[in-house]
């Protein structure tokens, strides 16, 4: 059983251990993921798909970027790659850490295909969080700085008129500000837009 929805979940395999990444490889085939392996953190780093959803199976110790230092970058990056940890049992403490810092679960090595495939569901299901957080981040990219300022003024409860009071335009103004927000973020309502803006910034 692979990943949900009808979208291809691609699994990373990023370990140091040739063995380690044979047997997570094997796992992936009889549990129907699509799979690539990388040697060491920095070579998974630099393969550049960064905002396209996917799972990533990262070993916590690593020369040439740890996995720490894996998924620090992926956070910095506002990567759509939801993180998992293989760890030894000596790194447990360190790995339940990093649960913190963004990782979604950890493995302990052997890994089992039970714990595996939940972990995987879970961790996809948070990639594709991950998506529209990078989604909404663009949209809000592209809103010019009065868009920006009404959106701010929306989420505080401000009606058109108290907006077009405080701003000292007329209320025809706001409304296009308003409406070209809306659209730049493809909200209906203006419930959708504080739920997205809270995502964003969340307090």
């Amino acid at each position: 059983m692979g990943c949900l929805l009808n979208t291809t979940c691609l699994i990373h395999i990023v370990d140091a251990d040739a063995a380690v990444r044979d047997a997570c490889a094997f796992l992936m085939e009889a549990l129907g993921h699509a799979h690539q392996t990388w040697e060491h953190g920095q070579a998974f780093l630099d393969q550049g798909d960064g905002h396209r959803p996917t799972v990533a199976l990262i070993d916590l110790r690593m020369p040439v970027a740890s996995g720490a230092e894996v998924v620090s970058q992926l956070q910095q990056r506002h990567s759509t790659i939801a993180p998992l940890i293989l760890t030894g049992h000596g790194d447990v403490p360190t790995a339940v850490a990093m649960l913190k810092q963004g990782v979604v679960d950890f493995l302990q090595k052997p890994i089992q295909a039970e714990p595996l495939q939940a972990a995987i569901q879970q961790a996809w299901q948070h990639a594709l969080k991950l998506q529209h957080l990078h989604t909404w981040r663009v949209c809000e990219h592209n809103l010019t700085p009065k868009e920006q300022h009404i959106v701010q003024l929306m989420v505080q409860g401000m009606t058109n008129k108290d907006m077009a009071e405080a701003l000292h335009v007329s209320q025809r103004t706001v409304e296009v500000h308003r409406a070209n927000a809306m659209a730049k973020f493809q909200c209906e309502h203006l419930a959708q837009l504080v739920h997205i803006y809270w995502q964003l910034h969340p307090q």
